[in-house]
């Protein structure tokens, strides 16, 4: 027998390098360049110490894992031991460099609320905004690539063509310079395409409250002055009429509503002095807004605050509080004001730039600071440098009205990064507000209310699904509703406007336009410029604005408005209202029956109107309204069957002698077609009688010719669907003491045809006559007289054997007149019976006999008087 033995020898531990990458974890094989000397051991690392600037694993292969610190580069090293598993051991260093970090050109943000401009450092590869790295596939520079990530994010990308995604939350991103594609995401987001005409603001808006209080007073009067709010300055002026009318700081109770953040127990209280001898004090407040932070225009926005004790009294003193508010921007232009009354207020848009809040008629009484009913929200929303509030009362005593804390927030001056250029915006889902500014841009809502706004150059702008608002801007711009119900505004240039398949808004704005409606009622507006407008679908409304417009209504019950301009108008199949206005204009109903209004001389002198033969066809020619006019027709056809003529010809136009001043020619009309309501007190001889009570022979006392018979009378009945229909018949509500001298006594419903006397100084100043018949839609707009809604209503004519002044509801007004437009528009029946009566109106002659009792005014002519 023989023994053998081994003589075991030590492993052999050589050292290693290696590179780690930033923020990356390396294994490495340091068992590769170790040795045996007994060459059949198997070797294996038992033990690996901790580096300075990490962490290290053994692995059960015989390899380690090198983790560095989040954030380390540089040089580390540890050790490690091996065996050779027979009691043979030896250990090494292995020396590891860990790169700087090198980025993946993708700017990540977290999941908070991040800023992500050129100064942000919380990428984890540590890529930056226009860092000189950029990705994108044949790109170079600055053209970045932002991922914001989850979080209410603010995105500035700077310059170059960046690609921007704003990830779940309310992001506000800036395309700044270059052709960017930016993208919001999920949230409620706001983005720019460019900035200052192309980049995002150099700062925040910081809230500001003008507080009173600071103010100083000169014995209990705030004096003209400058107070530093922070980043803004107000200066304080007030000037009066009256020396006795002031301002000054009060802490006294003021109303605020629940959820306002507004002071309650600081206000500017405006005094105001009694008149004397019809003079009514009146005090101008004027704020400057300012500021010497350069990071800031000067201008405020934002600003709202609260006016209260707003009322009036109808007693011995009969105040009424009148306030008067205007704003402009730095460039003096004027600035939106929206006025919230709290209680019975008036708040009028005079349509200069300035607003009026006059004290309610149900707001009477003593009246406090802290009354809601007295109150009247302020909000102003665009940038203004300057805020006039003008304050009178027309009473005797001393009134006051206060003024609580304002509230305001400081406009960044925009950065100006870059030049802009054609930019992609999508606002993904939520309700998104997107600008594209100058460029060439395409702006896509995406889901959700959405506000998407073109600005310079021809954009594209899409809302997709939700109630959207696009304007176009300035440029050829193509605007495309979407789902829902859209309001669509092309603004300046030649823009094409789409509507979808819910009832939308399509404004074109000046330019020559293309709108085309959707398959439901939309509302179009042309605008100036020769547009091109066409509804489609459903019941459409359609104004056509100025210039030489087309205009075709499609199939449903349309409302076509031609105004100015030389227009070419198709109503299209359904029953649709047609009106040319003024200009030469060219007029076809289209199919089913159609009404033509032709409502002064103006809106029908070189027109020419065809009332189209298909389908169900019955279409009017109603000329009320129109003056004195002539109608030459003959009959084109004759349905046996239903008794239906139609009838072709011309209307002439005349002035007050008879003359022809213009005319229009109609084709194809089945009728060329004016009244108290019932409850209207006529004067008679027995006392008042309603109208609805007066038959043929009853007495009527006139202001003429005394006591006069009546010879006919008759009575017009109208639904609600024919008034909805026909909306220029609803009638004119007169309301009582509206016509001056407490006349009429009571309020009264007439026709918006008929006629009131009107008799003053001015009548004879600019008409040479001291009474005028004016017609009472044209004294809509005057204090107490408007249009009334009704469900229905009656109008009832009575005729004398010349035309007379008739007193109903204590005021002087007219009898029936005759004529061709208003015997045209009878029924057969109560035509036939007229006839009768008087058979010299069955000429042309014998109704130009029939005389006005008095000068009748136009409708511009009205106008000067109501306004002289």
């Amino acid at each position: 027998m023989s023994f053998y033995y081994r003589c075991n020898h030590n492993p052999d531990a050589k050292d290693d390098t290696a590179t780690a990458t930033y923020n990356s974890s390396l294994v490495i094989n340091v068992l590769a360049n170790d040795t045996d000397y007994d060459k059949y051991d198997t070797l294996s690392v038992i033990h690996a110490s901790d580096p300075a600037h990490g962490s290290v694993t053994v692995n059960s292969d015989g390899t380690v894992t090198y983790t560095p610190d989040p954030g380390y580069s540089g040089s580390d090293s540890f050790t490690y031991k091996i065996s050779d598993g027979h009691g043979g051991y030896d250990t090494a260093t292995v020396h590891v460099t860990v790169e700087e970090p090198q980025g993946d050109g993708i700017v990540q943000g977290t999941s908070g609320d991040d800023l992500i401009d050129v100064h942000y450092t919380g990428d984890p590869q540590g890529d930056m905004v226009d860092h000189h790295d950029a990705i994108l596939p044949g790109q170079v520079g600055n053209d970045d690539i932002i991922l914001a990530g989850d979080g209410n994010d603010t995105v500035m990308a700077g310059a170059g063509n960046d690609s921007v995604e704003g990830g779940n939350g309310d992001d506000l991103i800036y395309g700044n310079g270059g052709s960017d594609t930016l993208i919001g995401g999920a949230g409620a987001d706001t983005i720019y395409g460019d900035g200052d005409t192309g980049s995002g603001p150099a700062s925040d808006p910081v809230s500001q409250t003008v507080d009173w209080g600071n103010f100083s007073q000169d014995c209990g009067r705030v004096g003209d002055q400058t107070v530093d709010m922070g980043d803004t300055k107000v200066s304080f002026d007030f000037n009066a009429q009256d020396h006795g009318a002031s301002a000054k700081f009060v802490s006294s109770t003021q109303y605020v509503a629940p959820g306002e953040s507004y002071d309650s127990h600081s206000a500017l209280e405006l005094y105001g002095c009694g008149g004397e001898g019809g003079i009514d004090p009146t005090s101008t407040t004027t704020l400057n807004f300012s500021s010497d932070n350069p990071d800031y225009t000067g201008e405020v926005q934002n600003l709202s605050f609260r006016i209260n004790d707003l009322d009036r009294s109808d007693s011995c003193d009969d105040h009424v509080d009148v306030v008067t508010l205007s704003a402009v921007d730095a460039e003096g232009n004027p600035v939106a004001i929206k006025l919230t009354p709290s209680g019975h207020q008036t708040v009028v848009d005079n349509g200069d730039g300035t607003y009026t809040i006059t004290g309610g008629d149900q707001d009477t009484g003593s009246l406090g600071e802290d009354d809601a009913v007295g109150s009247v929200l302020v909000e102003i929303v665009d940038p203004t440098a300057q805020l006039t509030i003008g304050y009178s009362n027309g009473g005797s005593t001393d009134q006051k009205i206060s003024i609580t804390d304002m509230h305001c927030e400081t406009v960044p001056v925009e950065d100006g990064t870059g030049e802009p250029g054609n930019d992609d915006l999508q606002g993904g889902a939520g309700d998104d507000v997107l600008y594209g500014q100058e460029g060439n841009d395409t702006l896509h809502g995406g889901d959700g209310n959405d506000s998407l706004f073109g600005g310079a150059g021809d954009d594209s702008l899409s809302g997709g699904n939700g109630n959207d608002t696009l304007h176009g801007g300035d440029g050829n711009d193509t605007l495309d509703a979407g789902q829902d119900s859209d309001a669509l505004y092309g603004d300046a240039g030649d823009d094409l406007l789409l509507g979808g398949p819910r009832e939308d808004t399509l404004d074109g704005g000046a330019g020559n336009d293309t709108i085309l409606g959707g398959n439901a009622a939309d509302t179009i507006e042309g605008g100036a410029g020769n547009d091109s407008l066409e509804g489609n679908d459903g019941n459409d409304l359609i104004h056509a604005g100025t210039g030489a417009d087309i205009v075709m209504g499609g199939a449903g019950n349309d409302v076509i408005f031609g105004e100015d301009g030389a227009d070419r108008i198709d109503g299209g199949a359904g029953a649709d209202t047609l009106m040319g206005g003024e200009g030469s204009d060219s007029v076809f109903g289209g199919d089913d029956r159609d009404l033509f209004l032709v409502d002064a001389p103006e809106n029908g002198m070189g027109d020419t109107l065809d009332g189209g033969e298909g389908g169900d066809d019955f279409d009017t020619l109603d000329l009320r309204g129109a003056g004195p006019l002539q109608v030459n027709s003959t009959v084109t056809d004759y349905d046996p069957v239903t008794g239906v003529s139609t009838y072709a010809g011309t209307v002439n136009f005349l002035d007050g002698e008879g003359h022809v001043t213009g005319s229009l020619e109609f084709s194809n009309m089945e009728q060329v077609i004016p009244c108290f309501t019932p409850g209207t007190r006529i004067a008679t001889p027995r006392g008042e009688v309603a109208v609805e009570d007066l038959r043929e022979g009853d007495k009527v006392l006139t202001r003429d010719n005394g006591i006069q018979e009546i010879r006919w009378a008759g009575r017009a009945d109208m639904t609600r669907d024919e008034l909805e229909a026909a909306p220029h018949l609803k009638p004119v509500l007169i309301r009582a003491g509206s016509l001056g001298n407490g006349l009429p006594e009571r309020d009264m419903l007439v026709s918006p045809n008929h006629r009131m006397l009107v008799t003053n100084d001015k009548t004879a100043l600019y008409f040479e006559e001291h009474e005028v018949l004016v017609a009472a839609k044209h004294l809509v707009g005057a204090a107490g007289v408007r249009r009334a809604e009704t469900l229905g209503t009656s109008y009832l004519h009575f005729m004398f054997d010349r035309h007379e002044v008739v007193l109903a509801n204590g005021a002087w007004t007219e009898s029936f007149q005759p004529g061709d437009q208003s015997l045209g528009g009878m029924g057969n029946a109560q035509r036939q019976e007229i006839l009768e009566l008087f058979p010299e109106l069955g000429t042309a002659t014998g109704r130009a006999g029939y005389h006005a009792a008095r000068k009748t005014l136009k409708k511009h002519e009205a106008v000067v008087l109501l306004r002289g």
